[in-house]
């Protein structure tokens, strides 16, 4: 009888306390980075935290806030990793958060959330702006929303993508082998800021000249009533569609 007692207390001895689990000294936690407690149950040390993996609990390193010791990347917090000065600082996919304690990610594409203004700085010719990533003056998204593109302000300006026709030149206005061009159906103005649509009736309303003769051949966009006529000498068809 006496001998399986004996053997009882030593797989006791053996097998320890957990984290916890009731101590009266801190040999008694066997759990590695524990403590007995004056509570009298054990406690991760200070730097660790604890952790549930199943049915059981562990201590593991509390993670080094940004700025803080380290030895390997995995001391630092998320998205952080050990430079080499031994610090924590954010990997190169993050940005440092405004009271510097977290690592955010940067913003892909316009629109997105910004706590903070450089999350935007991935975006050419971006701000954050009320919170959000903005476009800056004279720049409008690209289709994707991946970037900000400068916009045109007049027919042949370069452009990489049609927006940057369309939103100042007018829906007239297309992105053509790098440069912005009226489509078809349309006609720049005279100082060549917009497109606007070909006139192709005498008498239809104009803005300028260009529409008239665009359209009806020798015509003008006369002052009175804004419409299109045929020039001096020449008569519209039968049609009314080309001034002959």
């Amino acid at each position: 009888m006496f001998p399986k007692i004996g053997i009882l207390l030593v797989l006791l001895v053996a097998q320890g306390h957990g984290l916890y689990q009731g101590c009266a000294n801190s040999d008694m936690c066997t759990e590695p980075h524990t403590y007995c407690s004056k509570s009298g149950f054990c406690n991760c040390i200070e730097g660790y935290d604890p952790i549930k993996v199943s049915i059981y609990y562990y201590c593991i390193k509390r993670p080094q806030e940004i700025g803080g010791i380290c030895s390997v990347s995995e001391d630092c917090s998320t998205r952080a990793i050990c430079n080499g000065t031994n610090k924590c600082e954010c990997s190169e996919d993050y940005v440092l958060s405004p009271d510097g304690k977290q690592c955010l990610e940067y913003a892909t594409q316009v629109g997105d959330p910004c706590l903070s203004p450089n999350v935007c700085d991935r975006l050419e010719n971006s701000l954050c702006i009320s919170g959000l990533c903005t476009c800056a003056a004279g720049h409008i998204p690209a289709t994707n929303h991946s970037r900000c593109l400068q916009m045109a302000l007049h027919v042949t300006d370069s452009c990489e993508d049609l927006p940057q026709c369309s939103t100042f030149l007018g829906e007239g206005a297309v992105c053509q082998k790098g440069h912005c061009y009226c489509d078809f159906g349309f006609t720049p103005t005279q100082n060549r800021n917009a497109c606007l649509p070909v006139v192709h009736q005498e008498g239809a309303a104009c803005v300028e000249n260009g529409q008239c003769t665009a359209g009806l051949g020798p015509a003008r966009c006369a002052a009175a009533g804004g419409v299109c006529k045929c020039q001096n000498g020449f008569e519209p068809n039968e049609n009314n569609d080309e001034c002959v």
